[in-house]
């Protein structure tokens, strides 16, 4: 063997010996390096989740501070208009307090006003008081003529109450009588009589005529009365007129005619009482 092939064969040794020595090394590096690598990737996947964990609880906490961020920028605007309407509230303020100062002012000037015009009433409040005893006078006067004007209007209106309703009796007792008459007159056509040349009667048969006694007087110890109804209203001397109270229409007496004229006749009264036949009553032929 030479002397090359020996140094050849020494370095193939050699560097067998270096190749198993690295390929030794290599694969414990390898395993090293395996190892430190999953323990690198189970520290980047802790790492990941911290940090997963991490941004959660950061975006949690960003939202937080958005919505609490939200509320304050909602105080803030509810600062704002309450700085606005306490700013207005002061202008109003500033406002009503000038007008009361313009207010003080001119009361002040009332005051002063009132005050001279209470002067000169203090210094005509003498003829004042006699004005005023003078018109109390005037107005008890007035009081006691609306007193009298009252008393005379409940009176008149006691009359026209009954004279309304006499009225109404009359109206009806002259329906009556109308319906009473064209019986009568049919009655009479029916035997050939004509009513219109019939002559009316003194006593029940006589015409309706309706007048008021206006006076009475004594004659010869007989009482007359003169009544509102003459020869113009076919009054005829022996005709009896009914005598009734003006107010209640209660029967008094009778009139027997004894003297007619154009627009008045006398009767004598034949009463049980002929002094309850006065002026003012009632005087008809029918009741």
């Amino acid at each position: 063997m030479s002397t090359v092939t020996k140094i050849f064969v020494f370095l193939l040794v050699v560097l067998s010996l270096l190749l198993s020595a690295a390929t030794v090394t290599f694969v414990n590096t390898v395993e090293n390096d395996k190892m430190t690598a999953q323990n690198t990737i189970k520290r980047l996947e802790a790492a990941e989740a911290s940090a997963t964990e991490a941004a959660a609880r950061y975006e949690g906490q960003v939202a937080a501070a958005t919505a609490e961020l939200s509320k304050l920028g909602e105080q803030v605007n509810l600062l704002r208009q309450q700085s606005a309407a306490k700013d207005k509230d002061l202008a109003t303020a500033a406002a009503s307090e000038a007008a009361a100062r313009t207010g003080e002012t001119m009361a002040k000037a009332d005051v002063n006003r009132l005050t001279s015009a209470l002067n000169a009433s203090t210094a005509s409040s003498s003829e004042a008081g006699k004005s005023l005893a003078s018109l109390r006078g005037e107005f008890d006067k007035l009081t006691a003529q609306l007193n009298d004007l009252n008393i005379a209007f409940n009176d008149t209106s006691n009359k026209l109450s009954v004279t309304e309703a006499q009225r109404r009796s009359l109206a009806e007792q002259f329906a009556e009588a109308k319906t009473s008459l064209d019986k009568f007159r049919d009655a009479l056509k029916d035997r050939g009589i004509d009513p219109d040349r019939v002559v009316g009667g003194v006593g029940a048969g006589a015409p309706s005529i309706n007048g008021v006694v206006r006076s009475t007087f004594n004659t010869g110890g007989v009482d007359y009365a003169v009544i509102s109804v003459g020869s113009e209203d076919a009054v005829k001397a022996g005709m009896e007129f009914n005598v009734l109270d003006q107010n209640s229409s209660r029967f008094l007496g009778k009139l027997q005619i004894v003297d007619v004229q154009a627009n008045e006749a006398v009767g004598r009264i034949v009463a049980n009482d002929t002094k309850l036949v006065v002026a003012g009553n009632e005087a008809r032929t029918q009741f």
